[in-house]
């Protein structure tokens, strides 16, 4: 009698290292085909694909198709992706990330085995790129890099390269996910020798590292002025990232038109061309770019958490899981397996419901974790807890971005390891930061 009993996948077994030629090949032309016609300068001015021995490629994460972009730069060299741990469970990806032989990493969460695999591959003279944001860009502006990168770096000891890239998330927003082509940049220059990692400390890594990482598309395109061909879509789901209404201060009632955004309440609004301007109505109060608009809204919760010790944050969601013995199919991300609350306070953040149609809880708090992650969309968002994935699926409305910034500044009120960027800090004067750390 045939077992029903599969196998456990366990992705860190798969081979990783330098893809076959024939795979390289096939890679290059979805490559071609995608981008082949997209506007695009690359400068070389550090060439890795002159080191004889191992070496690391850190790059920017502005868009999905980051990877494209970087292959294409660094065309002949063998190199391997490090690659979000859930991508290898979902469909097409699965297969695509498995002939590529990339190293799984769990994002923002420490992931021992992944680095096992990236020293072992390194060691052995491979060149490995990656994105140590963890995520893409969410609203245009770069993240802080992974606490703990800046260690991961000097442990290793091999050259470090950074490879700089601009327009990308302009040609793939996180609130629309069009394809919008304009012009885009790749630019690789050398960063650190092993002896200046040797010389520097963790923080003085990563201090040096996020502010060469510091950018905001937002801002770099009012400067440039490129054109992008939305086809009459470029405020499509704007609503997502630009949510609060900067002139009532409503939250949610934010809704995209096309070329127009408009709050429902007040009808504060603008339009916004194809060359990602805006244009206010008449009376309207609209800050000047969508990356502005995150910024106030940061801003916002900052104040709202400091000035409410009970502030909770409530969500009807669905929970979604990572299959034990096989790929999630449909294109999807996880299989829903429950639902109930999700609720965001000052202790953490806590899923009440179900799982596998039995009671299930999940409590995490701030030092566990800094923020909350999504792959395509602010329709739902991801956290890891003991190792294990979970997708949640807001049943009302999509307020991915909303949580990230709520969690986000959560931590950093009450732990703040998760620091933020040096631009950013203006935010913070006068605030205290990491209130938790000082009662231990």
């Amino acid at each position: 009698m045939k077992s029903n009993n599969k196998k456990e996948l366990n992705i860190y077994q798969r081979k990783v290292g330098n893809p076959p030629f024939i795979v390289r090949c096939i890679y290059g032309l979805i490559g071609a085909f995608t981008i082949g016609s997209w506007k695009k300068k690359i400068n070389i001015i550090d060439d890795p694909r002159k080191e004889k021995g191992p070496c690391i490629i850190i790059q920017n994460h502005l868009s999905r198709f980051d990877h494209y972009f970087i292959s294409k730069a660094l065309f002949p060299m063998k190199f391997t992706y490090l690659v979000a741990y859930n991508e290898f469970f979902r469909t097409g990806q699965s297969t695509f990330l498995k002939l590529f032989r990339c190293i799984p990493k769990k994002n923002s969460v420490p992931d021992i085995t992944s680095y096992k695999l990236l020293y072992k591959l390194l060691k052995s003279g491979g060149k490995v790129v990656i994105a140590p944001e963890g995520f893409t860009s969410v609203d245009g502006k770069n993240h802080p890099i992974v606490p703990g990168t800046g260690k991961m770096f000097k442990n290793i000891g091999v050259p470090i390269y950074f490879a700089k890239i601009e327009g990308q998330y302009l040609s793939a927003t996180k609130t629309c996910t069009d394809i919008r082509k304009g012009m885009n940049f790749v630019t690789i220059s050398k960063l650190y020798t092993p002896e200046d990692l040797n010389n520097l400390t963790s923080e003085e890594i990563e201090d040096q590292i996020n502010d060469l990482f510091t950018r905001d598309e937002y801002l770099w395109q009012k400067e440039k002025h490129y054109l992008w061909k939305s086809k009459g879509r470029i405020c499509k789901d704007l609503e997502d990232l630009c949510y609060r209404c900067p002139k009532c201060g409503k939250i949610y009632h934010m809704k995209s038109y096309g070329t127009r955004l408009e709050c429902t309440e007040c009808k504060n609004g603008t339009t916004m061309d194809d060359y990602y301007d805006f244009h206010p109505y008449e009376n309207s109060i609209i800050p000047e770019t969508p990356s502005a608009w995150s910024d106030f809204e940061r801003q916002e919760i900052i104040k709202e958490i400091r000035q409410d010790q009970n502030y909770e944050f409530i969500e009807e969601v669905k929970l979604g899981v990572l299959p034990k013995d096989h790929i999630v199919k449909g294109g999807g991300t996880s299989e829903i397996k429950g639902e109930g609350r999700l609720i965001i306070n000052h202790t953490g953040l806590h899923y009440i419901g179900t799982k596998d149609n039995e009671p299930f809880n999940i409590d995490l708090n701030y030092k566990e974790f800094h923020t909350v992650l999504g792959s395509a969309d602010f329709s739902y968002f991801f956290i890891y807890k003991n190792g294990e994935y979970f997708d949640f699926f807001p049943k009302l409305r999509r307020c991915g971005f909303h949580v990230m910034l709520l969690v986000e500044e959560m931590h950093r009120l009450h732990v703040n390891a998760y620091k933020c960027l040096h631009k950013d800090e203006y935010m913070y004067k006068g605030l205290e930061l990491g209130i938790d750390n000082k009662n231990v």
